[in-house]
C-alpha cells in the first residue's frame, strides 16, 4: 500500500481508506450480509488499519467513513462496524453524518455532460468557504484545515422499485473531484468505495480480499474499464507533491469561471483577472476552477487551475490574464510545482499579462509565482569573435547555476559542389553544461555560415531546484565594412544659403545593418579630419603589425605567450604597431582616443601602452601616454574600451615614432582540452589575449555646450553633454542629421562614413555629397528711373539682376498706399550691373498720377532673394505745383545759359544786359558783374551765352558776338580770353556752349558748325564735328567710370550728337523725341540727360541709356510753363533742375524728387523769390584790370545806405569821386573813365578804390595803363 499513502514530518497528509460495502441482492441492510462477505471486508479493513497504525505511528488518525445513499443504513452499518474497528486498534471512530446538501443523484455518463457539471457546481457552491463534507477529525475544528471526501459517482434509477444502475467514476472524474477539493482549501483526500451484495459490483474495491490491487485484467470484462487502483495510485503520486505544499497554505480566493449562467464572478482582490478557453468549443461555458493561496510565513503566492471537463479528449488550453506585483523583483514567472519547470515566460510586474496553460481532462495545476527578473543582454551584432553575456539576475532566491547553449549553422554540402542553388546544412549545438552562476560570461562565436547568426539559449536554476524560463538571443558576427554608400545633402538640393544643412547617408551592409554615420568637410583619413592612425586596425591580416609569439586567427590577433617554466606561466607575447613621425607630427597637442576590443583568458599580467619616441638623444627618450594593466582571471572582455589622451609632447624636440603595444607578460595555462573534440578545443584554447578593431583617432572634448544656437554637430542623439568625448558619430541611418558648413561661399563637399551594427567602419576617405553654399544675395537694382524721381509717358525701366547662381528676376509696381503688386516683367537670364538692360517699358498713362513703388527682385538657386524698391511720381506732362519755384530768379533782359559750381551755386548769363549773375542754392544773389562791350572797351560782353565754372572756381563765358572765351575769377575779375572771330582753328563764329573737363575746355562754335577743344592755358588742341553738326549749341560731358563721352546739341538737326574723346561720333539721340532746336543740355549725378527743347517749350529728361523718363513744360508764363527756354543747370546732387526760361526773363527751379509724408504720399515743397536782392555787402574787383581806358567797379548793397565810392592814388590822395549818394539795396556797377575830378587823364600807375556804405567799407586795388 506504499503507493496510496504519504507521510510528511510524521503527519498524515493524504490517506486512503478502503471499505468494501456490499448490499444484499434484495436490498437488505448490511447486518444480513453473509459471513464470507464480512470476512472479505474486514480483511481489507484490517490490512489498511494495521498498515496505517504501524507505519504512521498515529492510530488516532484513522477515519472510517462508510457512505451510503441513505442515512439510516449508514447508522446501522456504523454501529455494526464500531466494535470491529476497535478490535483493530482504531480508537477515533466518531460518526460524521452525510450533509443534506450533498447531491443524492447525478448522472456522469458521457452523454449527459451538463448533468454532471450541475452536480459539481452544486458541490462547489455550498455555503462553506472551503469545499468539504466533514469536519476534520484530526484537528477537531481547532484550526481551518479541512479534509474533503471524494464521492464516488452513482446514478440511481428508481432505487426501491426498479433495477439499480450503478456506474463507477472514470479516471478523469476521480482526478477532477480530488483537484476540486484541493482548490477549495482541502488539506487531504478521503476515498470512499461503494459495494453491493451483487457479486458483479464487489470488484469496485481498490484491492481484493487477498490484498491484491485491483488492476485491469484483460480476461475480466468487469475490470476492463475500472482500473481504480492504478488510477488512485496515479492520483496519489500527484498528491505526494502538492500535499506538503498545500498543508502550509491558506486559500485566499476560490472561484469558478464558468459562464454558463452569466459572466464569471471573479473577486476584485484576485490577481487572476480572467480565464477562458482558447478553443471556442470549451469557451462557451468555461468550466474551470481557480484558487489562490498564500504562505503567511514566506509571503509566497500560489495559484491553482482545475479543468472540470472529464472526457478523455478534454485536454484544454486556457488563456489566463494576471496582474501581479512581486515584492522582491521587478518581474516574475509561474512555476509548475510538480516538475519545477516554468509554465510562463517572464511577466511584467504591475501590468495585465497573458499566458496560456494546458490542462488535462479533470486535472489541475498548482503554480508558484516566482519573483524574478533578468536583464539578459547580448549584442545583436559584433565584429569581435568573443561576446559578453550579461545575466543581471534578480530574485529573492539563491542563484545557483546557469547553462548556455549556442547554436550555429554549418554546411553539409557547399552549393557549388553539386550545382545546388542553396546550401545544405544543419545546426550544430554547443552547451556549457550547468556551471556556477556568474553575472558576466564570455562566449566564443563559432562560424555560423550563410549569415545565419549564432543563437543562444540561457537558463538558470534558483533556490536549488527551480528552473527559470529560458531566454533566447541571437548574435551575428560580421567583419565586413559597409559599402555602396553616398551622402545626400538637403534632400538632394544643389544650392543652399545657410551653413546649417541637413545630411543623410545611404549604403549597404552584408547583413547586420547600418547604425551610425558621421560627416566632415575633409576627407576621412587625412590630418584635417577623422583618421585612424592604426593600419589594418580591423586585424583582417597581420599587415601593419609587428608580432612576437602572436598569430592571426579567424579575424583577430591572438597573443599566445611563451612558456618560461617551470610552472604554469608564459611571457614574451606582444603585438605592436608603429606610427611614423611624418604622421604624428600633425597631431601634436591634439586630443586622441584609442579604442579596441580585447578578450583576456586566464591572464595574470597584461597591458597596453601608447608611447612617443623622440628622435634626439636627450633624456627622457620617450613619453608614455597610455599604460593600462589588463587582468582577467579567469577571463574578461573589453568591448570598445576607450583611452583618451592629449598628445602633449616637447614642442622643441623632434619625434621619431609612436608605438601602440599590447603585451602579455604572464598567463596561467589551462588544462589541455580533449583532442578528439575540436569544438571544445576551440572554446578552451589557451587564449591569453585576443585583439581586434583597434582605432587611434583624433577626437574633440566638449567642455560646455552653448545655451542657445547649439551647434548641430554637437547636439547628437547620443546625448553629448559637457565634458564628453565627441567623435562625430550620429545614430540613425537614413535619418536627417543637422550639419554646419564652414562659412566661405563656394562648392562644399561633405564626406561621410558609415558604421554598421557590428561596429565595422567604412573605408576612407569616405563618400561625399556636394552642395554650393551661396549666402550672397543677388545684386539687383533699378538704374533708371532713380528713386524719388518724376516720370511721365512710356518710360524704360532699366535695371540689373545678377548672381553667380542666378535663378530669375521679377519687376512689379504698386501704388504707394496699396497692398497689391502688379507684375510688369520677369526673366531668367542674369543682367550684369555694368551692362544694365531695359527691364520693361511702362506706359504710365495707364495709371493715375501719384507716387508708386517700383520693385526689382532677384532670386538665386540657393534661395537668396533681394529686392530693391524705388519711389517714382507719375506726373504726365505737368509736375506738381509744389515742385516748382517759378521765379527763382528774375531778370530785366534775356538770360540764356546757366551752370552750377560744386557748392550748388547757380550762375547765369544775362545775354541782353551783358552780365553774369551768381545765386546761392536758396536763390540769394551773390555776384553780378559785366557790362556792355564797346569798340574801345572789348572787356565788356557782347551777348554772353555759355557759361562754365572750373574746379578752381574760375568762371568761363562764351562772349558770343565777340567770338571769344573769357575767363574770370570767382569774384568776377577778368583774367584772360581765348580766340577771335574767324573759322580757323582757335577762331570762333558765335561760340555758344562751353564745358570744362579736367584740363580741357570744350566749346561749340555755333556758326562754324564744330566743337573746338582748348587747354586751360588757351592753346588749341583739336576740333571735331565739322560736316556733322549744324549750328551746335549746348555741350555736356558724361563720365563713364574711367572714360567719358561728349554730348552736343545739334540744334538744326534736332538731335543730340554723341562723340568720343577723339571726336568720333558714336551715337545720337533724338529719334522719337520730336525735338525742335534743342539748345542747352546737362547731366545730373545719375547721368540722366536734360534737354532744353526750345521751340517745344519743354524740358526732356532721358535716362543714362537714352530712354525718355520725363517731359515737363508748355508754352506760357505760369509756373512750370516756358517761353523758348534755352539754358539748363542741375544741382550737384541732382535734386534740382534750373531752367533758364529765356523769353520769360527768369530762372525756374524744379525739385526733381519728392519726399514721402506720413501716409506714404508725396510731400513737395518749393520757394518763391519775388526779387533779386543781395544778402551781404560786396565790393567786386574792377575789370578789366589792368585797364587802359575804362574800368567797371561792381558792388552790392543788402540794404539802403549812404554810399561813397572814391579813387585814391598811392599817396592816399583822392583822385576821383564816383558815387556820393544814398542808394537802395541792389547790385550796382560804376564805370571810371580814368579821369580825375578835374577832368584830366589820370597817370599810369596803381590806384585804390574804396566803397563806404553805412557801417560797411572795403578797399581794393586796380592798375591803369596807357
Amino acid at each position: 500500500m506504499d503507493d496510496i499513502k504519504y507521510s510528511f514530518e510524521g503527519r498524515p497528509v493524504i490517506g486512503s481508506m478502503l471499505m468494501g460495502h456490499e448490499w444484499s441482492a434484495d436490498g437488505a441492510n448490511v447486518q444480513s450480509s453473509s459471513p464470507v462477505q464480512w470476512e472479505r471486508m474486514l480483511t481489507a479493513l484490517n490490512y489498511a488499519c494495521i498498515y496505517w497504525r504501524d507505519n504512521l505511528k498515529m492510530p488516532n488518525s484513522i477515519f472510517i467513513m462508510p457512505v451510503d445513499g441513505f442515512e439510516s443504513y449508514i447508522k446501522i452499518s456504523m454501529n455494526f462496524f464500531l466494535d470491529k474497528i476497535e478490535e483493530l486498534g482504531v480508537y477515533d471512530h466518531n460518526f460524521y453524518p452525510y450533509r443534506p446538501e450533498t447531491p443524492q443523484e447525478y448522472s456522469i455518463n458521457s452523454t449527459d455532460f451538463l448533468s454532471f457539471q450541475d452536480c459539481l457546481s452544486n458541490v462547489v457552491r455550498m455555503n462553506d468557504s472551503c469545499y468539504h463534507y466533514f469536519v476534520n477529525p484530526y484537528t477537531k475544528g481547532k484550526i481551518k484545515a479541512n479534509w474533503t471526501a471524494i464521492i464516488q459517482s452513482v446514478e440511481q434509477k428508481d432505487y426501491f422499485n426498479g433495477p439499480v444502475q450503478i456506474r463507477w467514476p472514470t479516471k478523469e472524474e476521480l482526478h477532477c473531484q480530488a483537484w476540486l477539493a484541493l482548490s477549495r482549501g482541502a488539506k487531504g483526500i478521503k476515498y470512499f468505495s461503494y459495494f453491493s451484495g451483487s457479486g458483479d459490483n464487489y470488484y469496485s474495491g481498490l484491492v481484493d480480499e487477498n490484498r491484491v490491487p485491483r488492476s485491469w485484467d484483460e480476461g475480466d470484462p468487469l475490470t476492463a474499464d475500472y482500473c481504480i487502483y492504478d488510477w488512485v495510485k496515479e492520483l496519489n503520486d500527484t498528491l505526494k507533491v502538492v500535499g506538503p505544499i498545500l498543508l502550509n497554505l491558506e486559500c485566499s480566493n476560490a472561484f469558478s469561471v464558468n459562464t454558463r449562467y452569466g459572466p464569471a464572478n471573479i473577486p476584485a482582490t484576485s490577481y487572476i483577472k480572467a480565464v477562458s478557453a482558447n478553443d471556442p468549443a470549451y469557451a462557451e461555458y468555461n468550466y474551470f476552477e481557480v484558487a489562490t493561496f498564500d504562505d503567511d510565513l514566506t509571503s509566497e503566492k500560489y495559484v491553482m487551475f482545475v479543468n472540470r471537463y472529464c472526457q478523455p479528449e478534454d485536454t484544454v488550453e486556457i488563456n489566463v490574464s494576471i496582474n501581479y506585483t512581486p515584492l522582491y523583483a521587478t518581474d516574475y514567472y509561474l512555476l509548475d510545482v510538480i516538475n519545477n519547470q516554468p509554465v510562463t515566460s517572464v511577466l511584467t510586474s504591475g501590468a495585465n499579462q497573458n499566458f496560456t496553460l494546458k490542462l488535462l481532462p479533470g486535472r489541475g495545476k498548482l503554480l508558484k509565482i516566482i519573483p524574478y527578473s533578468c536583464q539578459f543582454g547580448m549584442p545583436n551584432y559584433t565584429n569581435f569573435r568573443f561576446v559578453g553575456v550579461n545575466t543581471n539576475l534578480n530574485t529573492p532566491y539563491s542563484k545557483d547555476s546557469v547553462e548556455i547553449i549556442q547554436k550555429y549553422w554549418e554546411y553539409n554540402i557547399v552549393p557549388d559542389t553539386m550545382l545546388l542553388s542553396a546550401p545544405l546544412g544543419h545546426w550544430e549545438y554547443v552547451s556549457t553544461g550547468w556551471q556556477p552562476y556568474s553575472d558576466k560570461l564570455v562566449q566564443y562565436l563559432y562560424n555560423s555560415q550563410e549569415n545565419n547568426g549564432n543563437e543562444f539559449e540561457i537558463q538558470f536554476k534558483i533556490n536549488g531546484k527551480y528552473y527559470t524560463p529560458k531566454l533566447f538571443a541571437k548574435t551575428y558576427y560580421e567583419d565586413t565594412a559597409p559599402a555602396n554608400g553616398g551622402v545626400i545633402i538637403n534632400d538632394g538640393q544643389l544650392y543652399t544659403n545657410d551653413t546649417c544643412i541637413t545630411v543623410r547617408m545611404f549604403g549597404t551592409d552584408e547583413f547586420s545593418g547600418l547604425s551610425k554615420m558621421r560627416f566632415d568637410e575633409s576627407p576621412f583619413g587625412n590630418a584635417s579630419g577623422y583618421v585612424n592612425l592604426i593600419r589594418n586596425g580591423d586585424c583582417s591580416s597581420i599587415a601593419g603589425w609587428q608580432l612576437n609569439n602572436a598569430v592571426y586567427e579567424d579575424g583577430y590577433l591572438h597573443l599566445l605567450g611563451e612558456n618560461t617554466g617551470p610552472g604554469p606561466v608564459q611571457t614574451g607575447s606582444y603585438a605592436m604597431q608603429v606610427v611614423p613621425d611624418s604622421i604624428i607630427e600633425k597631431y601634436r597637442g591634439k586630443l586622441m582616443r584609442l579604442k579596441d576590443d580585447i578578450f583576456c583568458h586566464n591572464v595574470i599580467v597584461a597591458s597596453k601602452r601608447v608611447d612617443v619616441i623622440y628622435a634626439d638623444s636627450a633624456s627622457p627618450s620617450a613619453k608614455t601616454f597610455v599604460d593600462k594593466s589588463l587582468a582577467s582571471i579567469p577571463g574578461a572582455l573589453w568591448k570598445s574600451s576607450s583611452d583618451t589622451f592629449t598628445l602633449n609632447v616637447d614642442p622643441l624636440r623632434p619625434l621619431s615614432r609612436l608605438e601602440i603595444t599590447y603585451m602579455v607578460n604572464q598567463i596561467e595555462i589551462p588544462p589541455p582540452p580533449p583532442p578528439d573534440d575540436p569544438t571544445v578545443l576551440k572554446s578552451y584554447i589557451p587564449n591569453p589575449m585576443a585583439l581586434d578593431n583597434v582605432i587611434l583617432e583624433p577626437v574633440r572634448f566638449v567642455i560646455q555646450l552653448p545655451d542657445t544656437a547649439v551647434d548641430p554637430r554637437l547636439d547628437s542623439d547620443e546625448g553629448i553633454i559637457p565634458d564628453d568625448i565627441y567623435d562625430g558619430w550620429k545614430t540613425g541611418i537614413s535619418s536627417v542629421i543637422p550639419y554646419v558648413l564652414s562659412t566661405e561661399d563656394g562648392v562644399k563637399r561633405v564626406y561621410g562614413q558609415l558604421k554598421d551594427n557590428a561596429e565595422n567602419i567604412s573605408f576612407t576617405p569616405g563618400w561625399y555629397g556636394s552642395i554650393v553654399l551661396d549666402r550672397t544675395k543677388p545684386f539687383v537694382g533699378i538704374s533708371s528711373p532713380v528713386n524719388m524721381s518724376y516720370v511721365s509717358g512710356t518710360i524704360s525701366i532699366v535695371g540689373h539682376a545678377n548672381d553667380l547662381n542666378f535663378s530669375r528676376w521679377i519687376l512689379d509696381y504698386k501704388k504707394s498706399n496699396s497692398e497689391t503688386w502688379t507684375m510688369l516683367a520677369g526673366g531668367v537670364e542674369p543682367i550684369h550691373y555694368k551692362i544694365p538692360q531695359v527691364l520693361d517699358y511702362w506706359n504710365t498713362t495707364t495709371v493715375n498720377d501719384g507716387s508708386y513703388l517700383l520693385r526689382q527682385t532677384g532670386y538665386d538657386r540657393a534661395g537668396n532673394c533681394k529686392a530693391e524698391t524705388i519711389y517714382v511720381y507719375v506726373a504726365n506732362d505737368v509736375l506738381p505745383r509744389e515742385a516748382i519755384t517759378a521765379d527763382f530768379a528774375v531778370f530785366n533782359s534775356l538770360p540764356v545759359d546757366g551752370t552750377v559750381d560744386a557748392f550748388g551755386n547757380i550762375y547765369a548769363t544775362d545775354t541782353q544786359d551783358d552780365k553774369i549773375w551768381k545765386f546761392s542754392p536758396d536763390g540769394d544773389s551773390l555776384l553780378c558783374f559785366g557790362y556792355k562791350y564797346t569798340c574801345t572797351d572789348t572787356l565788356g560782353f557782347n551777348h554772353p551765352k555759355g557759361i562754365a565754372v572750373d574746379e578752381s572756381g574760375n568762371i568761363w563765358v562764351t562772349d558770343c558776338y565777340q567770338s571769344k572765351i573769357k575767363k574770370y575769377d570767382g569774384q568776377g575779375n577778368y583774367i584772360s580770353a581765348i580766340g577771335q572771330h574767324g573759322n580757323k582753328a582757335g577762331e570762333f563764329n558765335q561760340p555758344t556752349g562751353i564745358v570744362i573737363k579736367d584740363n580741357y575746355i570744350y566749346v561749340t562754335d555755333h556758326l562754324n558748325n564744330r566743337v573746338q577743344v582748348f587747354n586751360k592755358a588757351g592753346a588749341f588742341v583739336r576740333q571735331f564735328g565739322a560736316n556733322i553738326l549744324k549750328q551746335p549749341a549746348g555741350i555736356a560731358i558724361r563720365q563713364n567710370e574711367d572714360s567719358y563721352l561728349i554730348y552736343v546739341s545739334d540744334s538744326k538737326n534736332n538731335r543730340i550728337a554723341i562723340f568720343d574723346t577723339l571726336g568720333n561720333m558714336v551715337d545720337s539721340l533724338g529719334a522719337g523725341l520730336n525735338l525742335r532746336e534743342p539748345w542747352d543740355i546737362c547731366f545730373d549725378c545719375n547721368n540722366n540727360l536734360y534737354i532744353a527743347d526750345v521751340y517745344n517749350n519743354r524740358i526732356v529728361q532721358l535716362d543714362a541709356w537714352g530712354n525718355k523718363l520725363l517731359t515737363f513744360g508748355a508754352q506760357g508764363k505760369e509756373a512750370g510753363e516756358f517761353k523758348l527756354p534755352q539754358g539748363l543747370a542741375v544741382s550737384p546732387d541732382g535734386k534740382y533742375v534750373y531752367v533758364i526760361d529765356t523769353h520769360n526773363d527768369r530762372i525756374q527751379r524744379f525739385k526733381m524728387y519728392f519726399d514721402l509724408g506720413i501716409d506714404g504720399g508725396p510731400q513737395l515743397a518749393g520757394r518763391r523769390i519775388s526779387s533779386v536782392l543781395p544778402v551781404s555787402f560786396m565790393l567786386g574787383q574792377s575789370f578789366p584790370n589792368p585797364s587802359a581806358f575804362n574800368a567797371t567797379i561792381n558792388y552790392a548793397l543788402p540794404k539802403e545806405a549812404m554810399v561813397k565810392l572814391n579813387i585814391y592814388n598811392t599817396l592816399g590822395q583822392k583822385v576821383k569821386s564816383l558815387v556820393n549818394e544814398s542808394q537802395m539795396p541792389g547790385y550796382y556797377n560804376v564805370n571810371w573813365d580814368s579821369k580825375d575830378d578835374k577832368g584830366q587823364k589820370a597817370a599810369t600807375g596803381v590806384y585804390f578804390y574804396r566803397l563806404e556804405a553805412g557801417e560797411h567799407s572795403a578797399t581794393k586795388k586796380m592798375v591803369m595803363i596807357k
